[in-house]
């Protein structure tokens, strides 16, 4: 709370000292006989020079900008043709079936044994489970991983 009132008491007299400080400023008066000329850098910022280099630099950016942006709508156009060839090509050749591949390793006989033996059967044509096919004799898929009953 001490803290509070000292920093309190601070600021309440850098203010009073600002009042006094912009109360006596009108009182001061500019040297008339100390006036100094211009220097280089003054005559050129009060100058229309950079007026003209900003319209100058405007006018060159806005066509570099112009050519940029169109240089890059063809190289687009472009890309995108190539894609579309591309696509193209790639549809026109055969797509390769990875069962096929599968099948063509396999041997005849078990192509045949898979094509004779379905994965999942109905029950409508008197058919059991897949897990009767599998060998646990009662059909209800209870295996302790290796084709055992638990």
């Amino acid at each position: 709370m001490l803290q509070f009132i000292f920093t309190n008491v601070v600021m309440l007299a850098a203010g009073i000292i600002l009042y006094l400080m912009a109360r006596a400023l009108p009182r001061i008066v500019d040297d008339p006989a100390g006036e100094r000329p211009p220097t280089f850098f003054e005559r050129l910022v009060n100058s229309d020079i950079p007026n003209r280099l900003d319209e100058a630099t405007n006018f060159w950016l806005g066509k570099i900008f112009r050519r940029l942006k169109i240089s890059l709508m063809r190289f687009d156009n472009y890309l995108t043709e190539r894609l579309k060839r591309i696509n193209t090509e790639a549809s026109a050749k055969p797509k390769i079936d990875l069962a096929d591949v599968a099948r063509a390793e396999e041997t005849p006989e078990e192509v045949e044994a898979e094509t004779t033996t379905p994965l999942f059967q109905t029950p409508a044509n008197g058919a059991v489970a897949a897990s009767a096919a599998a060998g646990n004799g009662n059909g209800n898929g209870k295996t302790n991983g290796n084709g055992k009953k638990k």
